[in-house]
């Protein structure tokens, strides 16, 4: 199973999240997501968390927060975290575009299509209006989720 990591970075007043423009894989190519990626062999996964978002983002930030767990507990599994702090450090480091958005605005933009909802899921756990950390399996064949 190839583990992933996926980090929401939003600014103190909760009115921004920093996205990235994927260019890999070709499903995701032009869309917008969280910043992560693969969980190396000798890395946990917040060390990971921290490690592309340095990387892809150019900000050093290790304060993240778990908050939900996506699978289809079989190919892969991407572990999804939320932090505040200075989106405006934030800059494109690699070849993807990086920069924060309106949250406001997001159902208007080409994102992967699970972003909107796990935005909103991020600010119910740091709201404190949820009760705990999620575990959400998808069927990679029809592409539901339970």
């Amino acid at each position: 199973m190839i583990k992933y990591t996926n980090g929401l970075l939003f600014d103190k007043n909760l009115e921004q999240v920093v996205l990235i423009e994927k260019q890999k894989p070709e499903h995701h190519k032009g869309l917008w997501n969280g910043v992560g990626g693969k969980i190396e062999a000798d890395e946990t996964s917040l060390q990971c968390m921290v490690r592309e978002f340095k990387e892809e983002a150019g900000y050093y930030f290790d304060r993240w927060k778990p908050f939900c767990k996506l699978t289809d507990g079989i190919n892969f599994e991407i572990d999804f975290y939320w932090g505040i702090g200075d989106v405006d450090k934030c800059y494109t480091a690699e070849n993807q575009a990086v920069m924060p958005f309106n949250i406001s605005i997001l159902e208007n933009i080409m994102t992967v299509c699970n972003i909107p909802w796990l935005v909103q899921m991020a600010l119910s756990h740091i709201k404190g209006t949820d009760w705990g950390t999620y575990l959400i399996y998808e069927n990679t064949e029809t592409g539901t989720f339970k």
